[in-house]
C-alpha cells in the first residue's frame, strides 16, 4: 500500500486538483486535510469547491463558517430543494472559479449540474474529469431511467471514478465504466477521532438522567428521522423483542420531519419507557453517546453508505446494519464484527436484537472485531491513497 501510495503520487507531483463537492460536512474534512497534505508534499496543490450552501440543508444545520484547513471556497448559486432531503443546485459561480485556477484534473462529487459544469470546464481545458460516485444500482427504478441516462452519459465521459464502496463500483460499471478505470475508496471517519474521544469519556456520559434497570441493554440509532432511515421498522422490532423479555432502551439520536410520528408510534406499541428521543448531538457529542451503548443499529431501507456505521464500529460496538445499506456490504462480516439483517423484516431484525442483547460475550467479541475491521480497511488514509490512486489512472498511469 505504502508503495504504491509513493508511486501514485509521484504521477501527480505537482498537479494542481480541483475537487468539486456539495457543502462542508465536518466527517469529510480529515480526508481533505489529508489530501490537501499529500498533494503540497509533492508540489501540488488541492482546491476544494463548494457548489451548494450547507445552512440550506434539512440533514446538515449548524455547519461551522469556517471551511477546514485546506484551499476551499464556495461557488454555491441558485438552489430548489426537491423533496425532504434533496436541494438542486446550480453552482453558476463554479465555471469561473475553475477557468481562472486552471486545475489540471478535476473531480466531480455530482452527476447534477456542478458535474456537467465540471465536465464541460475539464474539456475546454483538455483535462482529466474524474467522478467520486455514491449512486447504486436500486436507487434507479424504471421511474428514474432519465437520471440513469444522464449519469450514462457523464459516467461514459470520466477518465477515472472513484466509488463510495463497491456496490457503488457495481453501478458504474451498469453505467458502462470500464472496471479498470474504477477505483473503490471505501468511505471514512477520522479512526483516531473516535479513538480519542473515547478514551477521555465514561459510559455515564452517554445515559439518560435516569436509568431505571442497570441490567438494561442500551441500544443507540444515529442519523436523521426520515422515512427512509427504518425507524418505523426498528421501533416494531423493539416491541417484539421487548415484549419477549428483553431488558432494552433505544436511544434515537437525530432530528426529522417524522420525529412526532415516531414518538406516536412508540407510544402506540407500548414502548415509548424504552426509548428516548435525544435529539441532535454535534460529532464533538457522539462518542460519549456511542461509549454509553451495547450495540449498534442502522435499519436504512435507502442507504449508499451510512457513515454511522464506520463511526459505531469504530468506537468498538457491535452492529445490526441493514443489507440494504452500502456500508453493511463492505464492512460487515455477519456473524463476525456485526449482523446483517434486511430491515424489511421485522421479526428478523428483533431476533438479532435479541440474540446480541442476550450475549455480553458475543458483543464483546464482535465490537472488538468491529474496531479492527475499520482500523483494516475504512481509515482517512485508506481514503486519500484511493483518490490519489483514482488521481493517477486519469493521467492513463497505471
Amino acid at each position: 500500500m505504502v508503495f504504491a501510495l509513493d508511486r501514485s503520487l509521484n504521477v501527480v507531483a505537482g498537479r494542481r486538483i480541483a475537487l468539486v463537492t456539495n457543502i462542508p460536512r465536518p466527517y469529510r474534512q480529515p480526508l481533505f486535510v489529508k489530501l490537501h497534505q499529500l498533494l503540497a508534499a509533492h508540489g501540488g496543490e488541492l482546491l476544494v469547491l463548494y457548489f451548494s450552501d450547507g445552512r440550506r440543508h434539512a440533514r446538515r444545520q449548524g455547519i461551522p463558517l469556517d471551511l477546514g484547513d485546506y484551499p476551499s471556497r464556495s461557488v454555491a448559486g441558485p438552489e430548489l430543494r426537491v423533496g425532504t432531503e434533496k436541494i438542486l443546485s446550480i453552482p453558476i459561480k463554479l465555471v469561473r472559479v475553475l477557468d481562472q485556477y486552471r486545475p489540471q484534473a478535476v473531480i466531480s462529487g455530482s452527476f447534477g449540474p456542478a458535474g456537467f459544469l465540471s465536465w464541460w470546464v475539464a474539456r475546454r481545458h483538455r483535462v482529466p474529469f474524474l467522478i467520486w460516485s455514491g449512486a447504486i444500482s436500486r436507487q434507479n427504478s424504471l421511474s428514474s431511467w432519465p437520471q440513469r441516462l444522464w449519469e450514462k452519459f457523464l459516467a461514459g465521459r470520466a477518465d477515472a471514478c472513484l466509488s463510495y464502496g463497491t456496490a457503488a463500483r457495481d453501478y458504474l460499471i451498469e453505467l458502462g465504466v470500464n472496471p479498470e478505470r474504477i477505483v473503490v475508496g471505501v468511505n471514512a471517519v477520522d479512526v483516531d477521532f473516535f479513538t480519542r474521544k473515547l478514551s477521555g469519556v465514561s459510559s455515564e456520559e452517554g445515559q439518560p438522567e435516569s436509568v431505571d434497570n442497570p441490567n438494561q441493554i442500551e441500544l443507540l440509532f444515529v442519523g436523521n428521522l426520515f422515512p427512509r432511515k427504518g425507524l418505523t421498522q426498528l421501533l416494531q422490532a423493539v416491541q417484539l423483542a421487548a415484549y419477549n423479555g428483553g431488558n432494552l432502551r433505544l436511544k434515537i439520536i437525530g432530528e426529522g420531519p417524522e420525529k412526532e410520528m415516531l414518538e406516536q408510534t412508540a407510544g402506540a406499541l407500548g414502548i415509548a419507557a424504552h426509548v428516548h428521543f435525544i435529539g441532535r448531538k454535534t460529532p464533538v457529542e457522539l462518542p460519549a453517546y456511542y461509549a454509553g451503548a451495547d450495540l449498534f443499529l442502522m435499519p436504512s431501507l435507502d442507504e449508499i453508505w451510512g457513515l454511522v456505521l464506520n463511526e459505531a464500529m469504530a468506537s468498538g460496538l457491535p452492529v445490526i446494519a441493514s443489507t440494504l445499506a452500502g456500508a453493511t456490504r463492505d464492512l460487515v462480516e455477519h456473524g463476525v464484527n456485526g449482523l446483517a439483517v434486511d430491515p424489511r423484516d421485522v421479526p428478523a431484525l428483533a431476533r438479532a436484537i435479541e440474540t446480541l442483547a442476550a450475549d455480553p460475550e458475543l458483543r464483546l467479541r464482535m465490537g472488538r472485531a468491529a474496531a479492527v475491521t475499520i482500523r483494516a480497511k475504512a481509515t482517512i488514509d485508506h481514503s486519500a491513497a484511493a483518490f490519489i490512486r483514482a488521481i493517477e489512472l486519469s493521467f492513463g498511469s497505471g
